[in-house]
C-alpha cells in the first residue's frame, strides 16, 4: 500500500520512465478543487506553482483523486503482521532459535504474499537472526532447518 495521495495510473502506464512529478501534481495555491459527490472524486485544475523566477506562471493540468478505504480485513491482517514482525525482531536478539520458528510459523500466515513489497521485506527479516549478539551461528541455522526434513525423509526412504 502506497502513501501516495494522487495517482495517475495512465502516464505511469504509457512512459515508466517518466519522474515522480508526471505522476503527482506539484505543489501550488490558487488552484481550483472540485468534490464530485456522486461519484467521490476530488478534481484538482491549474494554480500557481509559486517559483520565484516565474510569478506569473499558470498551471493548466488536472487531476483526480479517488480515495480508498482499506478494508477492515486488510487493516486487522496488517496490524497483526506489525506486531508481529516487531516481536520476531525483540526475539532475533534474544532467542534466535525461537524467532526463527516464530519467522517460519506465527509470522508468516499474517504476510501478504501477493504483495510484492511485503513479500520482500519479510523474506530480508530473515537477516535480523544473524545480527544478533548471541552465538547462533548461519551453520546452525541451516542445520536447524534441514534436520527436521532429513528425519522426515529418512522415516519414508528405507537407507
Amino acid at each position: 500500500m502506497r502513501s501516495c495521495v494522487y495517482k495517475n495510473d495512465q502516464a505511469a502506464k504509457d512512459n515508466p520512465t517518466k519522474s515522480l512529478q508526471e505522476e503527482e501534481p506539484c505543489p501550488r495555491f490558487a488552484h481550483q478543487l472540485v468534490y464530485d459527490e456522486l461519484h467521490k472524486v476530488h478534481y484538482l485544475f491549474g494554480g500557481n506553482p509559486g517559483k520565484s523566477c516565474s510569478p506569473k506562471m499558470r498551471l493548466d493540468d488536472f487531476w483526480s483523486l479517488k480515495l480508498c478505504r482499506p478494508s477492515k480485513d486488510y487493516l486487522l491482517r496488517h496490524c497483526k503482521y506489525l506486531i508481529r514482525k516487531h516481536r520476531f525482531e525483540e526475539k532475533a536478539q534474544m532467542d534466535p532459535l525461537s524467532a526463527l520458528k516464530y519467522l517460519q510459523n506465527d509470522l508468516y500466515i499474517t504476510v501478504d504474499h501477493s504483495d510484492p513489497e511485503e513479500t520482500k521485506e519479510f523474506q530480508l527479516l530473515a537477516s535480523a537472526l544473524f545480527k544478533s549478539g548471541s552465538d547462533f551461528t548461519a551453520l546452525e541455522a541451516f542445520r536447524m532447518w534441514i534436520t527436521p526434513m532429513l528425519r522426515e525423509l529418512s522415516s519414508l526412504t528405507p537407507w
